[in-house]
């Protein structure tokens, strides 16, 4: 009897060679990955681009008796379609991100298996942005195959789909950020407004040749432009940081210490910003000013927005330090009086990056004005919030709700100083007190000289940060009884 044949091998599972995600990526990222790829807005809206680009080609294509004029059109289509996916809808799918971890009641779920405050925050942040750089990654092909058309700068329009993915992880970040907010009206209005803003700004962009010009800009050998590009996107990445940190300091426990290290770091980038700035020939002053403004007035209105709640483990790491970690803590720890201190020392910096401009270059007669009206402005809010009895909303919520207040209040009297002639307009001296009402005396009267209005805005400013200073001393008082609670102090 003859043997029986060896039995044949089992073919290979088509999945066997398919590895999942790493242990070392954040289980937060893996989840909200798997979720979000899933998930019916990410899916539609990605065929729904992959469709219109490809139909958009195949008409282009028939259209060949004018290539060049075929191929900015392509140019223009691609990047309305990329612009609002990428600017608008993306950023949108962040809203509530936070606020539903915590109505479900799952944040200390989290928290329990070790995933810190900005991991959470951070999950949830890079989740999005994976998927819209898988976006990017798709437009790509069009965009090589728009360059045989002709008439394309193919490595400035590449280097264009990386800025808007950058613009979008900031926009991401923001809306990640806020969506922990415990105020729907917050939640949901401030979104809503730059979905607004996106659906005008994406088109005039596109088709005011603003995509051409970038492209150009990028690719250049001019030393402005690229410095430009360059301080571009690293406030990008501060606003990013900074905005991440509001969603984490929210639903971080409250001995965590989530604002000494924001301070520390801008801190480090003003100082940065103090040498760097004044050596720059191709910026005067008023572009060294607005950059080193967009870095102060954010810290500012977050510094003056936390919660005053000192605790023993906020006060300990500082205290190993002795004498010197005692000083730096007044600046250093968490809660709006410390953060007054702290924004008085930014300043410092601040003012000497102006002097030291103004030697170097001049600076225009209205930027002082501009200047105070934008200080005033984020300190406004932590003024009002003063006399105001405690409650258990969130500070950081109170002051955007003052700062929404008071923009909306600066538009109306600029809306109706413009309807009414300059003779008209001495009414609006009632409401001096509101940051930005300066400003619009100088532009609506011509009686009050362009010094006296900067005059003006700085004694404004000047009085509310007094202010705010008087009222941090009297809290700081109660520092050092927390301080003489640690044992080993």
């Amino acid at each position: 009897m003859s043997a029986s044949p060896p039995p044949l091998p089992t073919p290979a599972s088509p999945t066997a060679n398919l590895v999942d995600f790493g242990d070392r990526i954040s289980p937060m990222v893996v989840k909200e990955l798997r979720q979000g790829l899933r998930a019916r807005t990410f899916v539609a809206v990605f065929l729904a681009l992959q469709g219109l680009l490809m139909l958009l080609m195949l008409i282009s294509v028939t259209a060949t008796s004018q290539p060049g004029e075929a191929g900015r059109a392509i140019s223009h289509i691609v990047f309305l379609f990329y612009g609002f996916a990428l600017l608008v809808i993306q950023p949108m799918r962040g809203i509530g991100s936070l606020h539903r971890e915590i109505e479900a009641n799952t944040i200390e779920l989290m928290v329990l298996s070790h995933l810190s405050a900005w991991r959470i925050v951070l999950g949830k942040w890079i989740s999005i942005i994976s998927q819209s750089a898988l976006m990017s990654i798709s437009v790509m092909p069009y965009l090589v195959l728009r360059y045989w058309f002709g008439e394309m700068n193919l490595f400035g329009e590449m280097a264009v789909v990386v800025l808007f993915l950058l613009a979008s992880a900031a926009l991401t970040a923001v809306v990640v950020g806020i969506s922990a907010l415990p105020n729907i009206l917050l939640r949901g209005l401030l979104p809503l407004i730059g979905l607004a803003a996106g659906i005008f700004i994406v088109p005039t962009m596109v088709f005011n040749r603003g995509v051409e010009e970038l492209a150009d800009a990028i690719t250049s050998s001019s030393s402005q432009a690229q410095a430009g590009i360059f301080f571009i996107v690293a406030l990008g990445a501060y606003f990013s940081w900074l905005a991440l940190g509001i969603g984490a300091s929210m639903i971080a426990p409250s001995a965590e210490n989530q604002s000494s290290i924001k301070r520390i770091v801008t801190l480090a980038l003003m100082g940065l910003l103090f040498f760097v700035l004044p050596m720059i020939d191709s910026f005067d002053g008023d572009e060294s000013s607005l950059i080193m403004l967009a870095v102060l007035c954010p810290a500012i209105f977050l510094a003056l927005s936390e919660n005053w709640n000192l605790l023993p483990p906020h006060c300990a790491p500082f205290l190993r330090f002795g004498p010197a970690g005692q000083l730096a803590a007044r600046f250093l720890y968490p809660g709006w009086p410390s953060g007054v201190l702290f924004s008085l020392l930014m300043l410092i910096p601040f003012a000497g990056t102006l002097a030291w401009i103004n030697h170097r270059h001049s600076i225009d007669d209205e930027l002082p004005l501009a200047l105070f009206t934008m200080l005033s402005w984020v300190t406004f809010p932590a003024v009002a919030m003063l006399p105001m009895k405690k409650s258990e909303r969130s500070r950081v919520t109170l002051g955007l709700v003052i700062l929404v207040a008071i923009s909306v209040a600066f538009v109306a009297l600029a809306i109706l100083a413009e309807a009414l002639n300059s003779d008209a307009t001495n009414f609006l001296w009632l409401f001096i007190w509101i940051p930005g009402v300066p400003f619009i005396l100088h532009e609506s009267t011509s009686s009050t000289s362009q010094a006296t209005m900067n005059s003006l805005a700085g004694l404004i400013f000047a009085v509310q940060f007094a202010i705010l200073v008087i009222a941090a001393m009297l809290k700081l008082k109660q520092v050092s009884k927390v301080e003489k609670a640690i044992p080993s102090a």
